[in-house]
């Protein structure tokens, strides 16, 4: 029920936003664009203006249409991107946290416990550690 609600609301303010902001054709093959940079390098952040130049948006269509278009922030969907190919990681290979922190972009590997615990609520090490246990 909550859920349900949810959706609608969702929806709801994705379909005021689309008003807002117009999303031609251009944009969206532009913002798929940028998407698919995203995923082809997840440990490669390549900030918001060089995203602009690379899609030819500007900072705002872009920001607000990749918003629009896929739910969520350009940066958010980056960092998720990261912490899934970090949980992979961790998963299928026996490397360490150090190792791994920086096969995904991070300088060491505090900054990447850091934030792999506010994406899973877990350290990696616990997160492996269960991974192994299920």
């Amino acid at each position: 029920m909550f859920r349900e609600w949810l959706r609608v609301i969702q929806e709801k303010l994705l379909s005021s936003l689309q008003r807002k902001l117009r999303i031609s054709a251009a944009d969206k093959i532009a913002l798929e664009k940028v998407k698919l940079s995203l995923e082809e390098n997840p440990s490669e952040w390549k900030g918001i203006i060089q995203l602009c130049k690379f899609s030819g948006l500007n900072g705002e269509k872009l920001k607000r249409g990749f918003k629009i278009l896929y739910g969520t922030t350009v940066y958010r969907y980056f960092f998720s991107l990261r912490m899934k190919e970090a949980e992979r990681l961790l998963c299928a290979t026996e490397k360490t946290i150090a190792e791994i922190a920086f096969i995904i972009g991070y300088e060491g590997a505090p900054a990447f416990c850091a934030a792999f615990k506010i994406f899973y609520g877990v350290s990696p090490l616990q997160f492996r550690l269960l991974k192994k246990q299920e």
